[in-house]
Order: C-alpha cells, then structure tokens, then sequence
C-alpha cells in the first residue's frame, strides 16, 4: 500500500507542476513537503533546452525568474513549492497570486496522502 501511495503522491505533485507550466510558466520546479521524519523533495525540469547560443559564452545569462509558494491547509504548512522560467527576467504579482491559487487547490490531496503516509 505505501506503494501506491507513493505513486498517487508523485502524480499529485506532476500534476501540480503541469498546471503550473500551463497557467504560469516554469522551466524547473520544485517542491518541498512537509514530513515529520525528515522533508521529502521532488524536482523536474524542462526538457526543453533554454536557448543559449555558446558564440555568446562571454555573456553570462540573467538569472531566471523565481517564485516560491506555500501550500497550506489552514494554518499548517504542507509544502514549499519553487518555480524557475529561464526564459523571463521575473514573474509578475498576477503569476504569484496565480501560483498562491493553484498551489491552494491541490492542498486538500497533498494533506490526505502526507497523513496516510504518516500514519
């Protein structure tokens, strides 16, 4: 059963960085869960080569854009999520209230499988 639930919880946070790259725009992500023992991280990127032309190596590339969320269920802090676009200098107030909405709606699934795989 912890099988499974591993799975389940995989496919939870892909599906949150799908709906992330779909509606805000990421190159990497990156979420840190919550556990008692110790935390549990997941990170994926883009298999999307950025766009960087080595005639240019003199040039160092900006820095990406970067946005951290927490995924909450009421006061307790499930998980922290961090998000790169290599692509754009920064993420706008409008892609972080985004970013706040959608990590919001996956906070109830996050929760049930953090518990089932405390107990």
């Amino acid at each position: 059963m912890a099988d499974a639930r591993g799975a389940r919880l995989v496919q939870v946070c892909e599906s949150l960085c799908d709906r992330l790259r779909r509606d805000v725009g990421l190159t990497a992500f990156r979420i840190e869960l919550r556990r008692t023992t110790t935390p549990l991280v997941i990170a994926m990127h883009s298999t999307e080569p950025v766009a960087y032309d080595p005639r240019h190596a003199w040039m160092r590339p900006s820095p990406p854009a970067r946005l951290e969320v927490e995924v909450r269920e009421a006061d307790r802090v499930l998980a922290r999520v961090e998000i790169e676009d290599h692509e754009r200098a920064e993420y706008s107030e409008s892609a972080r209230a985004a970013s706040e909405r959608i990590a919001g709606e996956y906070a109830s699934q996050l929760s049930s499988l953090l518990s089932a795989a405390e107990s």
